[in-house]
């Protein structure tokens, strides 16, 4: 576990504030791993076995942004359309992602994730999801409170990050 850095003055020169907060920023990240390293150790044995790195990426692509034409996926994971339209073949092939045609546009094609593909992704989130509730009923109310708030402020955070970055784009 990271130990705490005592907190630095609130006033002083402009980069002790800055190294102050360059410190807090990796301690909180480092967290952060830390506890994504606790939850995907507990994943499902083999659970994604066979599969490569780019079929994950693209699985959890469409399961976090829904529908998306292979422009889209490819733009999206950042690769070169070719090289998504071979990858969203090979899912295709295993059943873990369908084909299926624009509701308004019949040119264009819109890759979905199948039931499979859904149930792939999930397979880990479940057994996070069950490690996670139990550490949350294992903390003291006073703790769960501090989390609950400490996430919703990430989550804030998150967003507004966002937010200004789609707009900087």
């Amino acid at each position: 576990m990271q130990t705490p850095i005592p907190d630095a003055p609130l006033s002083g020169p402009a980069e002790t504030r800055e190294a102050r907060l360059e410190i807090d920023v990796d301690q909180m990240v480092a967290l952060y791993r830390q506890a994504g390293r606790a939850l995907r150790a507990n994943d499902p044995g083999n659970w994604a076995e066979g599969m490569t790195m780019p079929q994950l990426r693209l699985l959890f692509f469409l399961g976090r942004n829904g529908p998306a034409s292979v422009g889209q996926v490819a733009h999206g994971l950042g690769v070169a359309q070719p090289s998504a339209t071979e990858t969203l073949d090979k899912l295709v092939c295993k059943g873990l992602v369908e084909r299926a045609p624009d509701p308004t546009d019949r040119r264009i094609v819109r890759t979905i994730l199948s039931d499979r593909g859904k149930e792939m992704i999930d397979r880990p989130w479940e057994t996070r999801r069950a490690l996670l509730a139990s550490a949350l009923r294992a903390a003291s109310p006073d703790e769960r409170i501090a989390i609950e708030h400490g996430l919703s402020l990430l989550c804030v955070a998150l967003e507004r990050a966002e937010r200004v970055e789609r707009e900087t784009a």
